[in-house]
């Protein structure tokens, strides 16, 4: 494999003063640092730098090629059809660009000094990532359990090629992001999460600081940020008195499995709370933890459980809400028309439209612009279809759960939680979506009453 000489080092510190900036160690990367260094519960590991990325593609050839057309997508607003067939293009090319030999040796270095066959989480680390206004929730690719030095440079190749894939091309699209696409890469101890979640220390939907909220599930949280459970939601003020819970609904789940790699288990019933009091105050106790670290900017926070203690392996700012505009609700949502379903208002606001059912990403470009998309859940494949959808309604999810986040992001009204919605709305049925209240409605018109 090529060799390549740089003037920065490829390999940070997880923790270390070299992993604070930004522009190497990505924005997942760098918030690990700081709460490493803070003292707060965070596995161990290191990170491959976003220079190391770049060196990389400048070796190939095609650092520049890549910077001018992710920048024209970004500019024309490619279509869909189009886009998809770019990103398919250039993330299959970034994954044929071999790491420098130099710096495999590097991450098998780095990585032995973790242990001996230790399960590692590989996650992208994007430069434009956990910011205020751009999460890039769940766009990215991450490992999680793998297992071996080999096996950890293939899923860091993985990783360089999710920027360049349609998930993140999409939203750059949706949010004008033309910036040069370049991503770190965080390789860190790899926990068998008991049970895990997400935690905002301010409401998502209102912005309140005085209340916190906390979603979660058994197994690993990737279930919660994917929609791809109802996970117990818990209302908190910010010393850790629960004002609001919510039972979700969970009959899988996602967990470590021996050898390397993930595996989806079937749960049986079971009424029993996710998390009890002492664990919802020790959550309370790091989101003010976290407060004094971000002052004035509430965190976006994901937990788990591992061996009876808590850690916390990823915080980023609350994304605001984007530009869009939505016309105000009534006050009273059962004024305009007769109900239809019910459930958790996730990005407030209010949008009248036909009805779009979809049971799959793969259908997206059935979706035309400002219908209502409804799904059972959304995940980040959905992501060319959420930029252009007048409201979202799924039968799932949370209000931490990636399609919350996004439509927050786009100032989109989504409701999630529903349970029933692809059975009660049929695909061409006007509706107006009011997701202050977390209701969608009958309309007769398309201007909302």
């Amino acid at each position: 494999m090529a060799t390549t000489t740089r003037t920065r080092p490829p390999i940070l510190t997880l923790g270390g003063d070299d992993a604070l900036e930004v522009t190497e160690a990505g924005g997942k990367g760098a918030n690990l640092t700081i709460m490493i260094q803070n003292g707060l519960a965070v596995p161990d590991g290191f990170v491959v730098s976003a220079s190391a990325f770049l060196d990389a593609l400048e070796t190939a050839g095609v650092r520049a090629e890549f910077r001018r057309r992710v920048s024209d997508l970004v500019t024309t607003r490619a279509a869909p059809a189009a886009l998809e067939a770019a990103a398919a293009e250039l993330s299959r090319r970034c994954r044929e660009i071999p790491i420098p030999e130099d710096l495999a040796e590097a991450v098998r270095r780095a990585y032995g000094r973790l242990g001996d066959a230790v399960a590692v989480a590989v996650r992208s680390s994007a430069t434009e990532e956990d910011t205020a206004g751009a999460s890039f929730a769940g766009i990215h690719t991450s490992l999680l359990n793998v297992v071996g030095p080999e096996m950890v440079l293939d899923a860091i190749s993985t990783c360089w090629s999710s920027v360049l894939g349609p998930r993140a091309l999409a939203y750059r699209v949706a949010k004008g992001i033309t910036a040069e696409a370049s991503v770190a890469v965080v390789v860190q101890r790899c926990l068998a999460a008991e049970v895990a979640g997400v935690m905002f220390g301010a409401d998502p939907v209102s912005g309140d600081p005085e209340r916190i909220v906390v979603e979660a599930a058994r197994g690993l949280g990737e279930v919660v940020v994917g929609g791809e459970v109802e996970p117990d939601t818990y209302v908190l003020d910010p010393h850790g008195r629960v004002l609001e819970r919510r039972h979700g609904h969970q009959d899988t789940g996602v967990f470590a499995r021996h050898g390397g790699g993930t595996e989806r288990l079937r749960l049986g019933e079971n009424s029993a709370w996710v998390l009890d009091d002492d664990r919802l105050g020790e959550l309370a106790a790091v989101s003010r933890r976290l407060g004094e670290l971000y002052p004035g900017v509430p965190q976006d926070t994901e937990w788990l459980v591992a061996q009876d203690r808590l850690w916390i392996v990823q915080t980023r700012p609350i994304t605001t809400p984007g530009t869009r505009t939505t016309p105000s609700p009534s006050e009273d949502p059962d004024v305009a028309g007769s109900v239809l379903v019910r459930g958790l208002g996730a990005s407030s606001g209010e949008a009248t439209g036909r009805v779009r059912v979809l049971s799959t990403a793969s259908q997206g470009s059935q979706l035309a612009d400002g219908e209502i998309l409804v799904a059972p859940m959304t995940a980040p494949d959905w992501m060319g279809a959420l930029r252009r959808a007048g409201a979202i309604v799924t039968d799932g999810g949370g209000t931490t759960c990636h399609a919350a986040i996004v439509a927050r992001e786009l100032g989109i009204p989504c409701v999630v939680g529903t349970r029933t919605a692809t059975r009660d709305l049929a695909t061409g049925t006007l509706v107006t979506v009011d997701a202050t209240h977390g209701t969608v409605m009958r309309a007769t018109s398309l201007t909302p009453t």
